[in-house]
């Protein structure tokens, strides 16, 4: 093995440099100032430091307790009323539709009580009832009227008949109508229609238009009928007929008491 320094040049020796002359040393109180100066300007660096660069940041805490409800703030101030809008316009009116068919009438319904106020009946008759009887009261079986009441109260009967008699000269006849209920029997009052033919008028048939009226209380509800009784005097009864009584209209009201 060859060295290795064979082959190799020989440096030359260089000279020394002169070395530079010694530092005057520091005094040891001018040191001391100069550390405690250098120390307070790294504290003030380091301080500076801390409130400009974060630190890392910090895990999240456990939520607190809900805190209690505040108390109710003062009301605000009213606001100002909004203008009204516009009314629209109405839409025009529709056809009119068709009639619809008409229903079937439905089944009469009960008739129902009585009301509180008046009532009337009325009917008539043509049937003429002859008069046989001289002196005689004669009930008109063909005329009469009946009226149904709810209660108390006065029922006032009239009736118009028309009464025919034939007459012979030289006596009087004449004819008489009352209205009665059963147990009537041609008692003269003041409710009695009466009609004569003069004794000296000339013999032949007469016809009057009587009319005749009674009142009669009632202390019941109930039906109630009248009828027409006669009272005839007149001469030739048996050739002639007599007397009859031809027709009758009726009426009956009642006036709750």
């Amino acid at each position: 093995m060859q060295s290795s320094y064979e082959g190799a040049p020989m440096t030359p020796p260089q000279a020394t440099p002169p070395s530079p002359p010694p530092a005057a040393p520091l005094r040891s109180g001018g040191l001391s100032r100069a550390l405690s100066v250098i120390a307070v300007i790294a504290s003030i660096a380091a301080i500076a430091v801390a409130f400009t660069v974060p630190g890392p940041q910090g895990s999240t805490g456990a939520t607190g307790a809900q805190g209690s409800t505040g108390a109710i703030g003062a009301a605000g101030p009213q606001g100002s009323n909004g203008t009204n809008g516009t009314n629209g316009n109405n839409g025009a009116t529709g056809p009119q539709g068709q009639t619809g068919a008409t229903g079937p009438t439905g089944p009469t319904g009960p008739t129902g009580p009585a009301g509180p106020g008046t009532l009337m009946a009325y009917g008539n008759s043509s049937y003429a009832w002859s008069v046989y009887a001289y002196n005689y009261c004669d009930r008109v079986l063909s005329q009469n009227i009946s009226i149904t009441v709810p209660g108390p109260g006065t029922i006032v009967v009239q009736d118009i008949a028309q009464f025919s008699v034939y007459h012979w000269n030289g006596r009087v006849d004449s004819g008489s109508l009352y209205i009665e209920n059963q147990t009537g029997g041609c008692v003269n009052n003041a409710w009695t229609s009466y009609s004569m033919v003069q004794s000296d008028a000339a013999s032949g048939s007469f016809t009057f238009t009587m009319p005749v009226q009674r009142v009669f209380h009632v202390t019941a509800a109930g039906t109630y009928q009248y009828y027409l009784d006669v009272y005839a005097q007149y001469a030739l009864f048996i050739t002639f007929g007599g007397a009859s009584v031809n027709y009758s209209s009726w009426v009956a009201v009642f006036y709750p008491s």
